[in-house]
């Protein structure tokens, strides 16, 4: 089955339609089940900061900016399928009987194709987490990091208006799966490997501290399950883009793809940050709870809380600490 529109009638009269119609209502469950664990990770991580004393440090509004970013990214794919589904069956025949074959191609190519797009800029969230959280522990100071991901979102949008707008206008519609194919796909490769390479480094740094510190938290595991999980659906996505671009596509293999590339990588990333049900309530934190509990370089990041961890020695009670050392000199006013 190629990608050339269906021919006229009853989209489920063909069998290649009854099959396709199975597996997109098939992928819509799963997809719809991604949104369901975001908005569920959203919900806890807002009333575990509750409980706490102080503001939610930086680690917890990463997670919760990561949970938001998937949950968007699951319900545009769940919309996708259902309007996919809708033109499929003719609904919106009254809509689109002024556009072409290749225009109405053109439209399904730009509806299958734009939640890509929210899928990358939520796993560039993770990827931002882990530079920071690398950059942090080595003390070094990126402040323009947030600015720089934010930056590469938007050119990227940008790029992919410009491709759509300009080969809507110049009547090259079957070049837009290309154009769009080849740009998804070396994005895919790009986060996928950033996401190896700061995931290795970041595991490695945590990994005799988490041990010591940390004991029986499996922050490292934790750590390793969300690195290779997501860069292996997202250079598996990658390959699927780029030989799309080029290739006669089968239909099935659009949805099918999207579970690969997106909906795997997503849930495994959901279910690792996801807290365990009966600590929010109690305000334990759990081994499952979203790399909150690391090193004392990695707390500003990691921390739910919020709260620093104390540097001021404890002694016993009645016990003095004296200065052993000159005060500094008051500058002259």
């Amino acid at each position: 089955m190629t990608s050339e529109p269906w021919p006229a009638g009853s989209y489920e009269d063909f069998p290649e339609g009854q099959t396709l119609r199975y597996v997109q209502e098939a992928v819509l469950g799963l997809f719809t089940l991604a949104s369901i664990l975001a908005l569920r990770l959203i919900v806890k991580s807002r009333m575990q900061s509750s409980w706490q004393a102080s503001p939610a440090s930086t680690g917890m509004r990463m997670r919760r900016l990561l949970a938001w970013g998937l949950l968007l990214a699951s319900l545009s794919r769940c919309l996708s399928l259902i309007v996919e589904m809708t033109i499929q069956d003719g609904r919106f025949d009254a809509c689109l009987q002024e556009l072409s074959p290749d225009q109405l191609r053109w439209l399904t190519d730009l509806i299958q194709l734009l939640p890509c797009m929210a899928f990358l800029s939520a796993f560039s969230i993770v990827v931002l987490f882990w530079a920071q959280l690398h950059y942090t522990a080595t003390i070094v100071p990126l402040p323009l990091l947030d600015c720089l991901v934010v930056c590469i979102n938007i050119v990227s949008y940008l790029m992919v208006m410009t491709m759509a707008a300009s080969t809507f206008w110049l009547g090259a519609y079957a070049r837009l799966r290309i154009y769009m194919g080849c740009f998804i796909g070396v994005l895919d490769a790009s986060i996928a490997m950033l996401l190896m390479y700061y995931g290795v480094i970041v595991a490695l740094e945590l990994a005799e501290s988490a041990r010591k510190r940390q004991p029986g938290k499996w922050l490292t595991a934790r750590v390793v399950v969300i690195s290779a999980l997501c860069p292996l659906g997202l250079l598996a996505g990658a390959g699927c883009s780029l030989s799309s671009s080029f290739w006669p596509r089968s239909e099935l293999a659009s949805p099918l793809w999207s579970v690969m590339s997106e909906w795997l990588p997503a849930v495994s990333v959901l279910l690792v940050l996801s807290p365990a049900t009966g600590q929010v309530s109690s305000g334990l934190r759990s081994p499952t709870d979203s790399l909150d509990d690391s090193t004392d370089s990695e707390a500003p990041l990691l921390s739910d809380s919020g709260i620093a961890t104390s540097r001021t020695p404890a002694g016993a009670p009645g016990e003095n600490w004296k200065q052993l050392y000159p005060p500094l000199p008051s500058s002259p006013a």
